[in-house]
């Protein structure tokens, strides 16, 4: 009587199959991986240039005589010449911003523009993330520089 032998699947053919379906599974992974760092990354950077616009939009609407006086008279929230962690929420002008605020810090520059015809305060706003919150390790950019001039409006 002749017994029937079955073919089934060596050893080695086990081994490449599960080679292949690894390959593919970590480069999947790998694929997932760095598009949530990349969206990570463009959300911070996304923060940090809505900061800074917010930051020249406020000096905007100062004006050109209130920023003259800005050493004298410091404005609430937005300290001249030094680095400034910024706050989640503002009790002075009111701002609530979103909870990966404070792992920025803001540098606010202003030079007077005197050499035109028309008067002016440049103002540089520098965002950067501070070194020990999860913005710096997400992000690929270490600052985020916006300028403006506030020009002196016409009497």
């Amino acid at each position: 009587m002749k017994l029937k032998t079955f073919r089934g699947m060596s050893l080695i053919e086990v081994m490449v199959a599960v080679l292949i379906l690894s390959l593919i599974s970590s480069g999947i992974f790998l694929l997932i991986t760095g598009a949530g760092r990349s969206s990570m990354d463009s959300y911070y950077e996304h923060l940090a240039l809505q900061l800074a616009k917010e930051s020249l939009e406020i000096f905007r609407a100062f004006g050109y005589e209130r920023l003259l006086v800005a050493d004298t008279h410091p404005i609430a929230d937005y300290q001249i010449n030094q680095w400034q962690s910024i706050s989640k929420f503002s009790l002075e002008s009111g701002i609530d911003r979103p909870e990966e605020t404070e792992s920025f810090e803001r540098f606010i520059e202003l030079q007077k523009q005197d050499r035109l015809p028309v008067k002016g305060i440049l103002v540089k706003i520098t965002i950067r993330p501070k070194p020990s919150g999860k913005a710096y390790a997400c992000s690929s950019r270490h600052s985020i520089e916006l300028a403006g001039v506030i020009w002196e409006q016409p009497q």
